[in-house]
């Protein structure tokens, strides 16, 4: 005869009395032997018998359910009635939980937001992101090892080279506007799971043919700027100096916050690898196979690059893009979780007082026939009451919370495009109703074992013993492990504080009082010099430096602000292992040192009237300059320095203010 499973003569055995149980089953298996005496013997006698097991189950659950409901109705009616009792002991309760779980929610919607959501797109652990060079400058991702990376590399499915071009003057449809133009192969289409709303994509045949000079659209940008106007496909947009066709639009998938360095850009344009030696460095985005890791890629990137020395820093995207802000937050998110857990502690310490209160009222309750479980319930239900109000309250504050930090992350991480994207959306709702439910536990769990565990007849003589002790030392507990929290949530952020002012106090070499960085969005349509000028007329400006870069040194991203790379090699013209070195390279102004107080350890600037190629000399920082006695070697990419003042372009304007202006300019200033 087949044995009936155990989780289900168990859970038959909770819904009614063991006997009834044990009858059941016999009676389960008293027909299964009649079945088999009749010929009438299931074909899965197992199965049968178990299927049989869980009908008497329901059938007990159906019986039960009124007992069950009456019983939970009264022990909600005794918890509401004991809230009341004791209002103002409720409402700090709840305001100590309120406080605790709002900012655990506001918390974990910050970092919900930017650390812990995946991107919107179709596996978004298999995008990963392959570096454009080494730390060293020495090794870069070239065309030559791009098309043997394209052709070879086994372990990624699609594999396609990227570029942003920020702050390009773009005009469709007869709108004007400064937009980032995203430079891609036709596989980036692919591997990023888009497709168009309207027209097509270029594609590879596209780029062998020659056929380059089309555009798409992003979704956005098209509904934004061109009001969704489906007669855009056929027109020409003109991207600089560049005129192509329009052929395209990115649907409405690609319009996410979340992946907008990704698959947001307002314009998009071919990008042609060629297949000759160039110079030119690539940034290449892949999507990996399913069950390779990072490591692999990397292996493998290394090994087709022919590059023993080079450590290829494979990245997923998420993590490429949340890595400058990852551990501080999930350290805030630690620090909430504590803050939680001393509101939890400080309830369950004025549960207990409470609960001490009614010693002798659930005494009596006993004495009349209520069980111990019944008694715990009643204090877990009111406990559970008042840790759902709390959350209420909770998440009214946290509405407003949420906006204010949504507003603080962005201003302070400005480049951190999935801050846009902070709400209080469905997980986070439901971590705070779990955090609710687990507060409520927490808090009257040790009141409900404390109240119901005492024996009745004690209890009535004295309603101070036995428990009397065992609170005590339950407070003690708490009130150690509060703390002992405490001290450790100051300990940490005084170490945080006095970190933060260090770093802030820094010496970076420059002098950053009064001084401002004025980066235009737009092309000057003056010269430079005559830009320069007008700032220079500004009441209370005393000098201003011009830098030709993607942005000041040490203010941006991509190259540390630099404009491009160089080598400097020896002067005696030797060769060999340590010979030469890259570094990056600022194009300036001469008074650009002046202007921000950059101090010189040895000679000076160069002449504001040399001529037109190499500068006589150029400045160095002093871990250079103690390499060796170098010079710049220059490729024929970079104009000198001197050029810079007289072309009507764009540039990054650095503005030194006299003292009278400093009270007006301090909210204003920004560190270079």
């Amino acid at each position: 005869m087949p044995v009936p499973i155990r989780p289900l003569a168990w859970l038959l055995r909770m819904m009614s009395s063991r006997h009834a149980a044990n009858a059941a089953i016999g009676d389960v298996l008293e027909d299964l032997a009649e079945r088999r005496d009749a010929g009438r013997w299931p074909r899965h006698p197992a199965l049968w018998a178990n299927l049989q097991i869980i009908r008497a189950i329901r059938l007990e659950m159906l019986a039960a359910a009124p007992r069950l409901l009456r019983s939970a109705g009264l022990i909600l009616r005794d918890a509401r009635r004991a809230i009341r009792a004791a209002p103002a002991h409720s409402l700090f309760v709840v305001l100590i939980l309120a406080a605790g779980i709002a900012l655990g929610t506001v918390t974990f919607s910050v970092v919900d937001a930017v650390v812990l959501k995946p991107l919107p797109v179709e596996h978004p652990e298999r995008l990963v992101s392959i570096p454009t060079r080494d730390q060293d400058f020495k090794q870069r991702i070239t065309p030559e090892i791009y098309w043997r990376l394209h052709e070879h590399l086994d372990s990624v499915e699609d594999l396609a080279a990227r570029m942003n071009m920020t702050g390009t003057m773009a005009t469709v449809a007869g709108i004007t506007d400064q937009v980032t133009v995203t430079r891609a192969s036709a596989d980036i289409f692919r591997m990023l799971r888009l497709s168009p709303a309207i027209g097509r994509f270029w594609t590879a045949d596209d780029e062998r043919r020659g056929n380059t000079d089309v555009a798409v659209l992003g979704y956005r940008f098209w509904r934004q700027q061109l009001g969704g106007d489906p007669s855009v496909l056929g027109k020409d947009v003109s991207i600089g100096t560049r005129t192509s066709t329009v052929i395209g639009v990115l649907s409405s998938a690609s319009d996410h916050p979340e992946v907008a360095d990704l698959t947001n850009a307002p314009i998009w344009v071919p990008m042609v690898v060629p297949r000759t030696p160039s110079e030119s460095v690539l940034a290449i985005v892949a999507r990996m196979r399913p069950g390779v890791t990072t490591a692999q890629v990397a292996g493998d990137v290394q090994r087709l690059a022919e590059a023993p020395d080079w450590q290829p820093a494979v990245r997923r995207l998420l993590d490429l893009y949340v890595a400058p802000v990852r551990h501080w937050m999930l350290l805030a998110l630690g620090a909430a979780a504590l803050v939680v857990l001393v509101a939890c502690a400080n309830a369950a310490n004025l549960m207990l007082t409470r609960s001490a209160a009614r010693t002798q009222e659930m005494a009596i309750r006993a004495s009349l026939g209520a069980s111990r479980r019944q008694i715990a319930l009643a204090v877990l239900a009111e406990g559970l009451l008042l840790s759902l109000g709390a959350t209420t309250g909770a998440l009214l504050c946290s509405i407003a919370g949420v906006r204010l930090a949504k507003v603080a992350v962005t201003t302070a991480l400005p480049g951190m495009f999935r801050a846009s994207t902070i709400s209080l959306n469905g997980r986070v709702l439901a971590a705070a109703m779990a955090c609710a439910v687990v507060t409520g536990v927490l808090c009257s769990l040790v009141p409900a074992w404390q109240t119901s565990r005492a024996p009745v007849s004690t209890l009535l003589k004295d309603s101070e013993a036995p428990t009397a002790t065992g609170r005590r030392r339950w407070r003690s507990t708490f009130l150690t492990a509060e703390i002992a929290t405490v001290v450790v949530l100051l300990v940490v952020s005084w170490l945080f504080v006095v970190s933060l002012i260090r770093v802030t106090r820094i010496d970076l070499g420059i002098d950053r009082t009064n001084l401002l960085a004025v980066m235009p969005r737009l092309a000057f349509r003056a010269p430079v010099d005559e830009v320069r000028q007008r700032i220079e007329s500004v009441p209370g400006v005393s000098g201003v430096a011009l830098s030709r870069a993607a942005s000041l040194p040490l203010f941006g991203r991509a190259f540390h602000g630099a404009w491009w790379t160089t080598t400097l090699e020896r002067a005696d013209g030797t060769s060999g292992a340590g010979s030469s070195v890259k570094a990056l390279q600022y194009r300036v102004t001469p008074n650009y040192f002046a202007v921000a107080g950059l101090r010189f350890s040895r000679g000076g600037t160069w002449q504001a009237d040399a001529a037109g190629g190499p500068p006589p000399s150029s400045s160095t920082n002093r871990r250079l300059a103690a390499c060796s006695e170098t010079r710049i070697r220059w490729d024929g990419r970079c104009a000198p320095p001197s050029r810079l003042a007289s072309s009507p372009s764009s540039g990054r304007f650095l503005t030194s203010t006299r003292a009278v202006r400093k009270r007006t300019t301090r909210r204003r200033r920004t560190s270079t």
